[in-house]
């Protein structure tokens, strides 16, 4: 890519999650940067919105039925 990504956040993205990264920024570099690093803070910061993500959930299935 030519940009070294941050320690930490090197190690922890398979090549296959940096080159969807990428994608999704339109490979522009710099917004990819952005958008890892607005990644991680948000897991980071709430990590409930990335884990224990059943379906079929109680919590998530009335969520879903008011949607």
């Amino acid at each position: 890519m030519g940009v070294e990504p941050k320690a930490a956040v090197g190690d922890m993205l398979t090549d296959e999650q940096l080159i969807l990264f990428l994608h999704c920024c339109q490979h522009s570099l710099e917004a990819c940067k952005q958008t890892i690093e607005a990644y991680y803070t948000i897991r980071t910061h709430a990590p409930e919105l990335f884990g224990n993500r059943d379906p079929r959930r109680k919590e998530i299935q009335e969520a879903m039925s008011t949607v």
